[in-house]
């Protein structure tokens, strides 16, 4: 065994210890983490495999096709996606609560919506001629040819929606690893794929997976000679696996996205958009508001909108006894991530109603939840001096993951120093993180934001290589 493919041997070993609190109970244990529904009547029926091998040739067989396809019959076949997710964004919303028992309904519905319906296509890959006397460069962007797409179970259809609409849009194929807790919304979105893209005309196995779900299985895929591109959206755990592929990798890390919020601010407004953003699917977007930073001299206020905006404000002893819930031996409890507010407070006796989007809690710079990534409508809020100690300890608990920041404040070079001090490739003012990615905002819907590897917001352009045909001779009309 070479030595990268030790070294991902090494970190597969790691990641199924990690694994083990978030699989659910009965579930088998390595090397077949999970299994899928009973066998396809046929191998690949429907693009879902139960060889890996063979389920990566005719992904591969199915690539060479579509490029040989006309560029409007792509076209054609990125409409039938969007068509078929469109109309099924709410039973496929309904399955992901079902098997990853994490996140809420109608959250799940918008994400979905917006993956199908917003993801740029084939207009994102731009061409490109440069003319001169001594000759001609024509630029375009061609696929890498087929990729690996690893999975995360947080958003476990936007996700493979999204990457698999900008991936074809991009003449690529795909082969997707869903989380163990994912895999029936995994084989249901690549039916999909497959249904829509076949009725368009297209390939069938353009996008595949394989019935079993094992670690083994995505290590055999990303050492693959077949394969030309890995997508990695995950941990720090799972990004230094793609990473030591020896592959070319696009990989999209953790992050603890911090806002500020300073004394100019639109305290209302601040209040309403961090809820939205930190409560939406219960936080389980890397780029939700993780912690808030405000000016001393607005904090009550601040508070006391929220609260008044229909949030829970957790009381001195409700903080302590949260605090004792949510970390355990230093980290986030798992069995809490992307809970609704209702069922985290019944542990420490509180009720409330499932119109309850977050619960908000005061606490100080040093408490694990500003620190730790929580992945929960839990919003730690800390009292700060002034705007210059907010950014300082935005960019301590921000960890240098370079990913999303937000600020709250009228004060437009404020906003600019901000930007510049944290470095993130997603920072937004006045809005709630969502914004920049499509939600309310215009920016590029994505689901994978690739700080740890640079490409940063991701889409149909990120899975291409620029290829290049140069001419010689003067070739000026003028």
């Amino acid at each position: 065994m070479q030595a990268g493919e030790e070294r991902i041997a090494q970190i597969v070993a790691e990641v199924l210890k990690k694994l083990q609190p978030y699989l659910l109970p009965g579930q088998p244990a390595p090397d077949h983490l999970v299994a899928g529904a009973a066998p396809a009547n046929t191998p690949g029926e429907q693009g879902i495999f139960n060889d890996l091998e063979a389920a990566l040739a005719a992904a591969k067989k199915a690539q060479a096709e579509l490029m040989a396809l006309a560029r409007d019959t792509r076209e054609k076949i990125i409409a039938a996606i969007r068509q078929i997710f469109l109309e099924n964004a709410e039973k496929l919303a309904r399955l992901a609560v079902e098997e990853t028992a994490m996140g809420r309904y109608e959250d799940k519905i918008v994400k979905n919506k917006n993956a199908a319906l917003l993801t740029p296509g084939m207009e994102d890959l731009e061409q490109r001629v440069d003319a001169g006397t001594t000759g001609m460069i024509f630029s375009e962007r061609g696929p890498f040819g087929l990729i690996v797409s690893i999975e995360p179970t947080t958003n476990p259809v936007a996700s493979p929606v999204n990457h698999g609409l900008a991936m074809i849009a991009a003449g690529n194929s795909v082969f997707f690893a869903p989380h163990p807790r994912a895999v029936k919304c995994c084989h249901e979105v690549v039916r999909l794929f497959n249904e829509a893209i076949c009725k368009a005309g297209g390939p069938a196995n353009l996008v595949v997976t394989t019935q079993e779900v094992s670690l083994d299985n995505v290590r055999r895929a990303m050492a693959s000679p077949q394969v030309n591109l890995i997508v990695a959206t995950g941990g720090h755990t799972l990004v230094e696996a793609a990473l030591a592929s020896g592959k070319k990798c696009i990989a999209g890390g953790p992050g603890n996205p911090p806002v500020v919020v300073d004394e100019t601010a639109d305290i209302e407004l601040a209040a309403r958009n961090i809820i939205l953003g930190a409560s939406f699917d219960n936080n389980l977007l890397c780029i939700a508001e993780k912690e808030v930073f405000v000016v001393d001299q607005v904090a009550d206020a601040l508070l006391l909108a929220m609260q008044r905006q229909g949030n829970y404000v957790a009381s001195n002893l409700e903080i302590q006894q949260l605090t004792k819930l949510l970390v355990v031996d230093g980290k986030i409890n798992s069995r809490f991530i992307g809970q609704n507010p209702s069922r985290i407070l019944k542990e420490i006796g509180v009720r409330v109603g499932d119109e309850v989007r977050a619960v908000v809690m005061e606490v100080p710079l040093e408490h694990p939840l500003v620190t730790l990534e929580q992945l929960m409508p839990v919003l730690p809020v800390v009292r700060v001096k002034d705007f210059a100690t907010a950014l300082k300890v935005s960019r301590e608990v921000e960890h240098g993951f370079r990913h999303t920041a937000a600020i709250y404040t009228r004060d437009y070079t404020r906003a600019a120093a901000f930007a510049r001090a944290m470095e993130a490739t997603l920072t937004v003012v006045n809005v709630p993180t969502y914004a920049g990615l499509g939600g309310e905002g215009i920016g590029k819907p994505t689901m994978t934001v690739a700080g740890p590897t640079g490409e940063g917001i991701t889409s149909p352009r990120t899975y291409t290589r620029e290829r290049n045909v140069v001419f010689g001779g003067q070739l000026t009309i003028v």
